[in-house]
């Protein structure tokens, strides 16, 4: 449907703290060692539900899945001006430097995870879904120390 063009926008105003919070719930439950924390601000947004609840969870499912057995998860909600930031961090695996520029290629897996189930098609799509939401997404990451990504979305 991405590729077609056939993804739909329904925008609605939505809490995107208790969005995170319902997500981060869900996980608990799958990675029930992980040390999965909320911080930051109440903030509704108007974007759609269903495609931010998409690329939400498969962000922090990821820093849940490429994270020590026994890590932590960090997740921030933001207020920024005209836009609204969520930043995911954690303490896993990390992303190798040469692996960096490619990850949002379809298919494309990083190099230390191939032990690790995944198709490499979650971060393509979330770009793809961030592109039809006016948002944005960045990431920096050390190899054994964990990766923070940073979400940015319009507020309206």
């Amino acid at each position: 449907k991405l590729e077609e063009g056939r993804v739909t926008v329904k925008v609605e105003e939505l809490s995107l703290w208790r969005l995170c919070e319902d997500i981060m719930g869900d996980l608990r439950a799958i990675y029930p060692t992980i040390n999965l924390s909320l911080t930051g601000e109440e903030l509704a947004i108007r974007s759609d539900g269903k495609l931010l609840k998409h690329v939400l969870t498969n962000i922090i499912q990821n820093a849940c899945k490429y994270g020590k057995p026994d890590g932590r998860v960090e997740v921030e909600v933001k207020n920024i001006n005209s836009h609204v930031e969520v930043v995911v961090r954690d303490n896993g695996i990390g992303i190798p430097p040469e692996d960096q520029p490619n990850l949002f290629d379809r298919f494309y897996r990083a190099s230390n995870a191939e032990n690790i189930k995944g198709t490499g098609l979650g971060l393509n799509i979330v770009k793809k879904h961030l592109d039809l939401l006016g948002g944005e997404i960045d990431f920096t990451s050390e190899i054994n120390e964990g990766t923070e990504f940073r979400i940015s979305l319009p507020k309206e």
